[in-house]
């Protein structure tokens, strides 16, 4: 009987011993840092634009690292940015500061067009931070605004909100893994009626 209490007590704290050993180990794997750096922004364009002949599937936000991309990036969204024979947008704000981005620009910045898209009731945006995750992926914090008066029902188009980022290059982005973290605000309807 005393090598049965023996051999119950050699098992027990060889269990024991295994279980503080599992516990050692696995508090010993390296948790990485947090892995989300701020990047420092400028906001060249912030404002509700009229975007011409833009396709309206494309309403997101493209990292833009050279001037021939920006081009390309024009032409795949039917923005006449710089297509001089589109006289009547051609000279649009939006587009003007378009053609202010050439290759001096993009050797050590790049930029982000972000494009939120509301609809009547929707008041306006603003960008609050800008982040890199993960080494390749965006996130975009904006403050988004809305009339808190209640549904308006009037069949209108939606409104684009338009954002010129201009950023350090970072890399290479995915950003079609963007991420957005929304606060929405209501305005107060007597704003509206005073």
């Amino acid at each position: 009987m005393y090598k049965k209490k023996i051999k119950v007590k050699s098992i027990v704290a060889v269990a024991l011993l295994l279980l503080l050993c599992m516990c050692f180990l696995c508090a010993c794997i390296h948790t990485p840092p947090d892995e989300t750096e701020n990047l420092e922004y400028n906001i060249r364009l912030s404002g509700f634009y009229e975007l011409e002949n833009y396709s309206d599937c494309y309403t997101k936000e493209e990292y833009i690292m050279s001037f021939s991309q920006l081009k390309w990036y024009c032409s795949k969204v039917n923005s006449s940015a710089f297509d001089e024979t589109d006289e009547e947008n051609y000279n649009s704000e939006f587009n003007q500061v378009l053609r202010t981005y050439d290759d001096e620009y993009f050797e050590e910045k790049a930029l982000i067009i972000a494009i939120h898209t509301g609809n009547l009731e929707f008041l306006g945006a603003e960008i609050t931070a800008v982040k890199k995750e993960k080494e390749y992926f965006l996130a975009i914090e904006m403050t988004v605004t809305y009339w808190g008066g209640g549904t308006i029902a009037i069949a209108v188009p939606d409104k684009h909100w338009v954002f010129l980022i201009e950023i350090d290059k970072v890399g290479i982005v995915f950003d079609e893994y963007t991420r957005y973290e929304y606060i929405v605000e209501y305005e107060d309807d007597q704003k509206f009626l005073s």
